[in-house]
C-alpha cells in the first residue's frame, strides 16, 4: 500500500509539471500573431476549405441518399461494420 501511495504521489507531480510547462506553451502561442506567419492568410483560408471538405463529406456520407444506397449493396452491414464476411 505505501508503495501504491508514493506511486500515485510521484505521478500527480510528474501530471502537475506537465500541466503546467502545457499551460505555459499554450500562453506562449496565444501570443504569437498570425501576421507572425508570411503565409498566415493562405494557411488560414486552406484550414477553412479543409474544415469545409470535411464538413461535405461527413453530410453526404449520412445523407438519406447515401445511406440507402448503401444499405441496398449486398454485404453492406458487413462493410459499414468492418467485416469480411468469413476471411
Amino acid at each position: 500500500m505505501e508503495n501504491m501511495a508514493y506511486t500515485v504521489d510521484t505521478d500527480l507531480a510528474k501530471a502537475k509539471r506537465s500541466l503546467d510547462r502545457d499551460e505555459q506553451r499554450l500562453d506562449d502561442l496565444e501570443l504569437i500573431e498570425l501576421s507572425d506567419f508570411p503565409q498566415a492568410v493562405q494557411l488560414k483560408d486552406l484550414s477553412n476549405e479543409v474544415a469545409r471538405l470535411r464538413r461535405e463529406i461527413k453530410e453526404a456520407e449520412t445523407s438519406p441518399e447515401s445511406v440507402a444506397r448503401d444499405a441496398a449493396l449486398p454485404g453492406a452491414r458487413q462493410r459499414r461494420d468492418g467485416n469480411q464476411g468469413g476471411r
